[in-house]
């Protein structure tokens, strides 16, 4: 993770999941089962790396 999203979160910062479907999702250009972490301390946001859904999320679920 980027030095400033741990920073962020170590110091009591909010953390908030992306995910494609979410307007800011588009925004951020995430493709389809993708979602991001993301650190908000005052008015700054910090964004984490990107994350790919996993095959085996869909499959517990019961989805195809």
């Amino acid at each position: 993770m980027p030095k400033a999203f741990e920073k962020c979160v170590s110091g009591g910062g909010k953390v908030r999941t992306i995910t494609s479907s979410s307007s800011m999702g588009k925004k951020m250009n995430l493709q389809k089962g993708q979602h991001v972490k993301v650190c908000y301390q005052g008015k700054k946001m910090h964004v984490g790396e990107r994350h790919e859904k996993s095959p085996l999320a869909d499959a517990i679920k019961g989805r195809k």
